[in-house]
């Protein structure tokens, strides 16, 4: 475990994805008083520890979506205050200058700048963009009431299609996550109720009323089994669903105590999941049962053949990790191993941590 403070208040974390040869991840500050920041964070994981370059950021950090293949891309969804009205900005980003040294570690020169590529200026007055998430060529943005699908080129874009989801007055998006499996599909969290939309087709897809007893803040596709998505909600659990039966949900897991604001599989491994909550605990779940591997039941089994299996991965919590002492906003696995994570809480706790040794050899075992 290795421990790092943003010295401000921050609630976004994601890995960087472009860059597959380092622990790296890109957080930013949410301060309504201080000036914000950009932290690109690596973990050394030989030395156990962690550095950072920290780049000035106008406006408090409401989402960051970083590009797949570039490592000097991402974007910020971000708002700041004017005259008590909320004023809501989308701008891609380009770290100008990413320095370490020879071992890869990051080096704090004090003159690190952002680059503005551009700013996404929503048609039809539709400003409020607060989630963006990138896929291959293009891009998802996601306000309240819409979800705008674009082919993106590095000087232009091109809003190639948006999407007016139907819903009730008082509902609006939560969240959203693109389909790896079906590229032309995403799903998104919309009050209680889970939707899947073909953007091709300008047509739902499928559809979970009442998914949760309240909203979700957390929606995830299972990246190596298609039609599975996970949902986190305030109602403090996760749910995990097989979007072409929609009846009744495949798993239920209430380890949390609090509003779930962020799940994901990891990429590698599905039977691992990770999960955040403002209970202040980031909980590390086994879901081998309902993953693509093949899954052992020891509860099946012959008494002899116990020995063997006791060592196999199981359904259940595997790990809760309790460093954090404020509300846990993102936990995000790293692109570049599959046994670490990192975590961030609202005080600005940065919190690197790594799958249980038993467990890694029990998955790796198999």
């Amino acid at each position: 475990m290795s421990v790092f403070g943003l010295g401000r208040q921050g609630r976004v974390l994601v890995a960087q994805l472009g860059d597959t040869e380092r622990n790296r991840w890109i957080a930013g500050s949410s301060s309504l008083l201080k000036d914000n920041k950009i932290y690109l964070i690596d973990y050394d994981e030989d030395q156990d520890e962690i550095t950072h370059a920290a780049y000035a950021h106008p406006d408090e950090i409401l989402s960051i979506s970083p590009a797949p293949t570039k490592a000097d891309l991402f974007f910020s969804c971000s708002c700041k205050i004017e005259e008590n009205i909320p004023i809501l900005s989308t701008t891609l980003w380009r770290f100008s200058q990413i320095d370490s040294d020879e071992s890869g570690q990051l080096k704090q020169n004090g003159s690190n700048v952002l680059e503005e590529v551009t700013k996404l200026i929503p048609d039809g007055g539709q400003s409020d963009i607060h989630q963006l998430s990138f896929y291959m060529d293009g891009y998802l943005k996601v306000n309240h009431t819409l979800i705008m699908f674009a082919n993106f080129y590095f000087k232009m874009q091109t809003l190639s299609t948006v999407i007016a989801i139907p819903m009730d007055a008082e509902s609006c998006i939560g969240c959203a996550a693109w389909d790896p499996h079906h590229t032309s599909q995403i799903s998104v969290a919309i009050g209680r109720n889970i939707i899947g939309w073909n953007i091709s087709t300008n047509s739902e897809c499928f559809r979970i009323d009442l998914a949760h007893e309240l909203p979700m803040r957390a929606l995830d596709y299972n990246p190596n089994k298609p039609y599975h998505i996970v949902s986190g909600s305030d109602d403090c659990t996760i749910r995990i669903w097989d979007t072409r039966n929609t009846s009744t949900y495949l798993k239920n897991i209430t380890d949390h105590s609090h509003w779930v604001w962020s799940v994901s599989f990891n990429r590698s491994h599905d039977q691992l999941l990770l999960s955040s909550s403002s209970d202040c605990q980031v909980n590390l779940d086994s879901v081998v049962s309902v993953s693509s591997v093949f899954f052992y039941d020891k509860n099946r089994f012959l008494s002899n053949s116990l020995v063997w299996l006791i060592s196999k991965a199981t359904d259940g919590l595997i790990a809760s990790f309790d460093q954090h002492e404020e509300a846990v906003y993102s936990a995000s696995w790293s692109a570049a191993d599959p046994w670490i994570f990192a975590s961030l809480s609202f005080d600005g706790r940065v919190v690197v941590n790594q799958v249980p040794r038993e467990e890694k050899y029990r998955i790796m075992d198999c």
